[in-house]
C-alpha cells in the first residue's frame, strides 16, 4: 500500500462516528493529554511510546488535509481532531473524566 492510500484510509476509518469514539477512547487509554513522566525510566518510556501511537494517528488523520474535500468528513472529526479548539475541548473533557473517575 502506498503512503497516500495508506493516509486516505486513516481519514477515511477515524472519519466516522465510530471512528472519533474510537480515537476518544485512545486519547484516554494513550494518555495523550497527559504526562508520561514517572519515576522510572521504562515507565515514562513505557507511557512515550503510548502517547506516540495516538500522536501517529492523529498526525496521519491531519496530513494533507488541505488536499481533502473536507465537507465528505463528518463535522464532529474535523471539530473536534483537526482544530486546535477541538483539542483543547477533548483535553478539558479528559481532564474532567479523569478527575471525576478519583471522586
Amino acid at each position: 500500500m502506498n503512503h497516500a492510500k495508506t493516509i486516505h484510509s486513516y481519514q477515511l476509518v477515524f472519519s466516522s462516528i465510530e471512528g472519533t469514539e474510537v480515537l476518544h477512547d485512545l486519547a484516554k487509554v494513550c494518555g495523550a493529554y497527559t504526562s508520561s513522566h514517572s519515576t522510572d525510566p521504562y515507565t515514562t518510556a513505557f507511557n512515550e511510546g503510548k502517547r506516540e501511537a495516538y500522536n501517529h494517528i492523529i498526525r496521519m488523520i491531519e496530513r494533507n488535509m488541505e488536499l481533502v474535500n473536507l465537507q465528505s468528513f463528518p463535522e464532529q472529526i474535523h471539530r473536534t481532531y483537526v482544530s486546535d479548539v477541538g483539542r483543547e475541548q477533548l483535553r478539558s473533557m479528559l481532564q474532567q473524566e479523569e478527575t471525576s473517575a478519583y471522586d
